[in-house]
């Protein structure tokens, strides 16, 4: 969710390096103008690619093991259970 988003930029502090984080809503309307509903989402600064995880092996032993810690800390922290 948004907010999940948002407070994991909050709670990292520059040290996994989560980019900047915002959160905003959306009004969608008809052309007509209409109120259809408004939704919440968030929106992150452009991070750069280094290309993507295929282009490494698949036993993770080309990842930098400092960021991936970092990452791993982070996750636990914000209780993610999904990576």
């Amino acid at each position: 969710s948004a907010a999940r988003e948002l407070a994991g930029y909050k709670l990292d502090h520059g040290f996994a390096g989560v980019p900047k984080t915002a959160v905003d809503r959306l009004m969608l309307r008809t052309r007509t103008g209409t109120r259809l509903s408004e939704q919440t989402g968030s929106i992150q600064q452009f991070v750069q690619s280094q290309g993507d995880a295929s282009d490494y092996r698949f036993d993770g032993s080309e990842f930098c093991a400092l960021a991936s810690q970092r990452l791993a800390l982070l996750d636990v922290r914000l209780f993610n259970c999904d990576r």
